[in-house]
């Protein structure tokens, strides 16, 4: 298992990429209406990033799986 570090990174990484998005471009950039995005994008990651976890860890390992041709 990677270390947990390297997701907290890659999310830290998710809040750059949307707040340089939510400005390129954006005439009426507001701090704190980006802040928001932000933190709603990162927010969504680290959720699914979480409920993927635990439904993987719920499946079967592969050494519980029998072969479906037999």
């Amino acid at each position: 298992m990677a270390p947990t570090h390297r997701y907290s990174a890659d999310i830290n990484n998710v809040g750059s990429i949307s707040q340089a998005l939510y400005a390129k471009g954006n005439p009426n950039y507001d701090e704190l209406e980006a802040s928001r995005w932000q933190a709603a994008q990162v927010s969504t990651l680290s959720i699914f990033n979480f409920a993927g976890r635990i439904i993987i860890g719920m499946l079967p390992g592969p050494s519980t799986l029998e072969p479906s041709f037999i």
